[in-house]
Order: structure tokens, then C-alpha cells, then sequence
């Protein structure tokens, strides 16, 4: 990727119970089987448009070791993942290329000059449940300032049911609540109650992980009665190509 700056991003994790091991980000991501890489993409349904999203490397025990992220289809982060050597997978280290492009694209259009490449360090820490399950994610920047607190909660099957943001008081807000179907496959996605993604039309791989999927968003251009529910209008088709490690080595 041309015009990046490595970055190197230290994530220290703590845990509440220092001899539980973390949970796997495969398994936190709701993933089946031994996973080794993972391609998400995006198709808008009006352009017909089909993107890259994020791109995905696991190694064995289910942990990231590399993550790209792409902003309209262009490689704007790539991230390399290692980790201690104790096995509880609670310290982790990326080296991470940022693209001027990823920041550039948050000025939506304003007068603000084009950001350079930039060289960025961050420390998260994570406070995990008896489970092994991230309770609380906590970024700092390199000087030790706040960059952001979240928080989660889990239902009674392990999946991620309740994502928060904290403030430098403790206060939550930006609340998200998660719902899913009997199947484990996430349905809806709330803010203060209302629904804002809604998803379906499931299609899955022969170890049940999906590998597409409709979204659908409300049409806020839509005409609403104060009785009748906004119109919901699919919007983006997902896809996922998924890789496994053979099981036999």
C-alpha cells in the first residue's frame, strides 16, 4: 500500500481473573470451526456496487494475527497481530500501516485540508469475565489520554447482546442492543429501542458459518404516520469467503 506510515499499536490486556484465557475473536465473531482467513464485502443494492470490507487471517487457536480494512474499496489499514507467550492471548501487539485515505474520508466533504499519513500509537486494555469474554475495551493514546471505553454483555447462549461507549465520567451512552434468531444468526441491531439494521435471507457454509446476507435500514425518506413503523428498504447484500485450516495437520 503506497503512502502509509507503519504504526506500531500496543494492546495490553488485564483481566479480572488473571488465569482465565481470552475468548477467541473467532468465537467472539460468532465463527464455526477452525477458521483460518476470512473476506467480508459489501453490494449496494442501488449502484449494484460490490466493495471490499475487511479482510480477515486467523491463526489455529482462532486468534487475529492480520486484519486489512478498506474505506470505498481501497486498502486504507493493514494490521499484523502477535501475542505474548503465556498462552492466555491477553496482550497483543499490531504493527499497523494508516492510510491518509481512511482520514480523509471522516471529513465528509469539508473545507478541513487532507490529512497526511500519520504515525499512530494506542494501548487497549481488556477486562474479561469468568467465561473469558471482553467485558470492557479501554484505548488510550500514547501519552496515556483517552481515546474510548466500551462495554459489552453477553445473553445466556455467549453471544454479544449489549455494546455501550463510556465517557471519562463513567457514564454510558450510545447504547446497541443485539438480537438473534434460534439459529444463533443476528437478526436485529437497536439504538434506544428502535430497530436500525435489520438483517436476513441467510445463506450458510457446510460448517454453518454464513456466508451471505441481506441488511435492510429504515427509509428516513419515506413519508411516516405518528402510528405506522418506518419502511425498512434493503440496502447492502454481505458476503463472506471463509477459509479453513485442514483439520488433519
Amino acid at each position: 500500500m503506497s503512502a502509509c506510515i507503519v504504526a506500531s499499536v500496543l494492546l495490553c490486556a488485564q483481566t479480572l481473573l488473571p488465569s482465565v484465557a481470552r475468548v477467541s475473536d473467532c468465537r467472539d465473531l460468532g465463527l464455526i470451526g477452525p477458521v483460518s482467513q476470512l473476506t467480508h464485502k459489501r453490494k449496494d443494492i442501488e449502484s449494484g456496487t460490490e466493495r471490499l470490507f475487511h479482510t480477515y487471517r486467523f491463526d489455529r487457536r482462532g486468534f487475529l494475527v492480520a486484519e486489512v480494512s478498506f474505506d470505498d474499496g481501497h486498502e486504507s489499514q493493514v494490521s499484523t497481530i502477535s501475542y505474548e507467550a503465556s498462552g492466555v492471548r491477553t496482550l497483543r501487539v499490531i504493527e499497523k500501516d494508516v492510510s491518509a485515505l481512511s482520514r480523509n474520508s471522516m471529513s465528509y466533504g469539508s473545507k478541513v485540508p487532507p490529512a497526511p499519513d500519520q504515525h499512530l500509537v494506542f494501548r487497549d486494555t481488556f477486562l474479561l469475565d469468568s467465561s473469558g469474554r471482553v467485558i470492557e475495551e479501554t484505548q488510550l493514546r500514547a501519552d496515556g489520554s483517552l481515546v474510548r471505553t466500551e462495554r459489552y454483555r453477553y445473553d445466556d447462549r455467549g453471544r454479544r447482546s449489549w455494546r455501550a461507549s463510556v465517557n471519562a465520567g463513567g457514564e454510558e451512552f450510545g447504547v446497541i442492543t443485539f438480537e438473534y434468531t434460534s439459529t444463533d444468526q443476528l437478526l436485529h441491531v437497536r439504538s434506544r429501542g428502535d430497530v436500525i439494521e435489520r438483517y436476513s435471507n441467510y445463506r450458510l457454509d457446510k460448517m454453518g458459518n454464513w456466508v451471505e446476507r441481506t441488511v435492510e435500514t429504515p427509509d428516513y425518506s419515506a413519508p411516516q404516520s405518528p402510528s405506522a413503523a418506518r419502511p425498512f428498504t434493503i440496502r447492502t447484500i454481505e458476503t463472506r469467503e471463509i477459509a479453513y485450516y485442514d483439520r488433519a495437520t
